[in-house]
């Protein structure tokens, strides 16, 4: 028994040189790197869904003596494409980059059920003077941002339509630092989520039109507004590869759970100037907190070859809790009203790069 186990011992090194072994892993470098003068249209839809969980109300500080409670349900979407073409290019990221904006607008549709009031229903289409502008980002090193204007020879352009506008549609925020293998994982900042829920920043959307009470669903109220700063865990892992036409793709998964809270007070009192109030009722909009919780997952499908983003898909479960303010009076009567809301739904959003 003792010579059998020697043997083994004495044998051992030589069979396991001929085992077989496991390969290891590709190594991947998922980096942004589009070629000097490349065009790509990008597309994206943003899709969401909302229903009134939850609501309390007070009126000068006590609960009103009739039922206010109402039911809400919202729908709306935003498009946009556009043509972005990389005049000049840095290091992971443009140094020029000229984007026209091909097609933009968002749709909401509000549906509600008031007390005293019977059911209402407001639709509100949005556009924006932006659509079919072309806009530069030119890279300004020295300042560590891009400067954003138009074209040289653009006739009759308004300067405040570049007010807020972001660079970013390629989603490079979701990349890791180096290279990665399959399986491997890595932190991505929350803020990164702003370029998904957000595309192209401030797309200055303005609605066509409100109901004939002077209200309505505002469809040019984007995440931009929405959103303040975005705290939480994001995490994204690369899951594997793909062949699509020829060209091998990495295929990033995301999973985030995250929180913003933003005060609009003094964007709802704007909005509410350049609107007659209903009813000729003097409103007087004290405050308006907007807290956003979110969570859910998405897959970024990035062309190696090309050094570019060619797929996003993300889906989430969003709660919106607002409190918010107000004074009304009409004639000699006047009254304080709080107000606080749940509201919770979905959100889809599907983007794409060719």
């Amino acid at each position: 028994m003792q010579r059998l186990t020697l043997a083994g011992a004495l044998l051992a090194p030589s069979l396991l040189a001929f085992a077989p072994t496991q390969a290891p892993l590709a190594v991947e470098a998922v980096r942004f790197a589009p070629a000097e003068g490349l065009s790509l249209t990008k597309t994206y839809t943003i899709t969401s869904e909302s229903e009134l969980e939850d609501q309390e109300t007070l009126v000068n500080g006590e609960a009103p003596p009739a039922d206010m409670d109402m039911e809400m349900t919202n729908v709306s979407t935003m498009s946009l494409t556009v043509t972005d073409t990389y005049v000049g290019m840095g290091e992971g990221r443009p140094t020029k980059l000229a984007r026209t904006f091909d097609s933009l607008g968002s749709d909401a549709t509000t549906e509600m059920v008031v007390p005293m009031m019977g059911p209402q229903e407001m639709e509100v289409t949005s556009t924006s003077e932006l659509e079919e502008q072309t806009v530069h980002f030119v890279w300004d090193a020295e300042a560590d941002e891009y400067a954003v204007r138009f074209p040289e020879d653009a006739e009759d352009a308004d300067e405040e339509l570049l007010e807020g506008l972001t660079e970013d549609l390629d989603f490079r925020a979701f990349l890791p630092d180096g290279e990665v293998a399959e399986g491997d994982s890595w932190e991505v900042s929350p803020s990164a989520l702003m370029d998904v829920m957000a595309p192209g920043g401030d797309l200055k959307l303005e609605a066509d039109s409100t109901d004939e009470m002077g209200m309505g669903p505002d469809a040019g109220q984007q995440m931009s507004d929405m959103l303040g700063e975005i705290e939480g865990e994001l995490s994204a892992q690369l899951t594997g590869f793909r062949e699509a036409d020829g060209t091998r793709m990495a295929v990033i998964a995301l999973t985030f759970d995250v929180t913003s809270s933003n005060d609009l007070t003094d964007m709802i009192m704007e909005a509410m100037a350049e609107q007659e109030a209903p009813m000729g009722m003097d409103m007087d909009i004290e405050s308006v907190d907007v807290s956003v919780a979110m969570e859910g997952e998405g897959e970024l499908v990035w062309n190696l070859s090309a050094g570019h983003f060619s797929a996003l898909t993300l889906e989430a479960e969003i709660t919106t809790d607002t409190d918010m303010a107000m004074s009304m009076a009409m004639g000699t009567e006047s009254m304080s009203l709080e107000q606080s809301m749940t509201n919770s739904g979905t959100i889809t959003i599907e983007a794409s790069a060719e």
